[in-house]
């Protein structure tokens, strides 16, 4: 027992010492001065209400704890699932270890098995007597300091995370006002549309670093949050309320993707619902435009927009005869390959088309129903 490097201690019904180790020592304490004092004397005085039977016991009684509710006590007398394990609480130092100062403390880590004879020795002190703890103390303050150290380096990380993706918002935001600016600095109506859907490519952009900003997780961003505050920013772009175009986002569930998925996704709904505003709906059409964030029976996130306008093939042919050449589809092409994930295009039944991207998230939270 002296050999042992964790203080070792046996109690007797009323919570005194009956033996100490001499690891003890290393706390400042001189185990002969220990016994027959009460276990509180090394304990700090806030955390003794909480590991003391005399404490805790009255307020817990009539009440079924079970094993997993069961009270972490510094006497304990349980054994079994019941006794205590793994109780951490600050020790106070005796003047020996910490001169000028016995009221400093350490953290310790108290393992206390139930029923005197339950370690397998008996104590002629204690026959006749009701039963008293022995108890393991193992000093953990060099691990709980360490863990600290991490925690308010992992805060000061996530501060400095949040600012940049803050500052990131913010520029991307700065770079979509000046586009705005030169947009309305030249006459070429191609030229200004280049100039809008690079500016909403930006912004796509921006709103994926915001959200990610205003979240509590920094491992990833919520794909419908972003979605809605797009499609909300697009409706007001292409001026949906006035041209009588409803739009609609419809989830399931929370579906979370890191920042390397978030982006392209982003952009592909963008160049999406834009080119669902440009060309779904001519001359005054009016109609919906639904996005679709769902989870497939196979594990893969599925991004669907479609529209109740004029459909690919006439909106394509449109297109070639009236626009330019436009990059958006080659774009959504590209981005669906670096996600590796499959894009489709079909035209409605009754009017209208559909574009569905399918690809495996890299995170995923929370329940999402299944669908095919």
């Amino acid at each position: 027992m002296r050999a042992i490097p964790d203080v070792v201690y046996v109690l007797d019904s009323g919570g005194r010492f009956t033996y100490l180790n001499d690891a003890v020592r290393r706390l400042g304490w001189d185990p002969a001065r220990l016994i027959g004092r009460h276990f509180t004397t090394i304990v700090h005085p806030e955390d003794a209400p909480k590991v003391s039977r005399e404490e805790v016991l009255p307020v817990l009684c009539g009440q079924a704890t079970g094993p997993d509710g069961a009270p972490k006590l510094f006497d304990e007398r349980r054994s079994g699932d019941r006794m205590t394990r793994n109780l951490e609480l600050r020790l106070l130092a005796g003047n020996a270890c910490i001169e000028g100062d016995p009221s400093a403390w350490a953290l310790g880590s108290i393992n206390a098995f139930g029923e005197v004879n339950a370690v397998g020795f008996s104590m002629p002190e204690l026959r006749g007597a009701p039963g008293g703890t022995i108890g393991v103390i193992r000093d953990v303050t060099l691990r709980r300091v360490n863990e600290d150290a991490l925690k308010r380096d992992l805060r000061a990380r996530e501060v400095l995370l949040r600012e940049i993706h803050h500052r990131v918002k913010n520029n991307l935001q700065v770079v979509s006002s000046l586009l705005n600016l030169q947009q309305h600095a030249v006459e070429d109506a191609h030229a200004q549309a280049v100039f809008l859907e690079c500016q909403t490519q930006i912004q796509s952009m921006a709103m994926v670093h915001e959200q990610i900003y205003q979240r509590a997780e920094l491992d990833g961003v919520s794909a419908a949050g972003y979605v809605e505050s797009l499609v909300r920013y697009l409706a007001g772009v292409y001026e949906a309320e006035w041209r009588g175009i409803a739009m609609a986002v419809d989830h399931k569930g929370e579906l979370k993707l890191d920042l390397d998925s978030a982006i392209p996704a982003a952009i592909i709904v963008n160049e999406l619902v834009s080119n669902a505003f440009k060309h779904a709906f001519p001359d005054g059409r009016k109609g919906e435009i639904r996005v679709r964030i769902d989870l497939s029976t196979a594990g893969e996130a599925i991004i669907e927009v479609s529209d109740d306008g004029v459909g690919f093939a006439a909106s394509k042919a449109a297109k070639k005869a009236n626009a330019p050449r436009s990059l958006g589809l080659d774009l959504v092409q590209a981005l669906a390959r670096q996600l590796r994930g499959e894009l489709g295009f079909r035209d409605r039944e009754g009017g209208g088309s559909t574009c569905l991207l399918r690809f495996k998230p890299l995170l995923r939270e929370g329940p999402l129903e299944a669908v095919d």
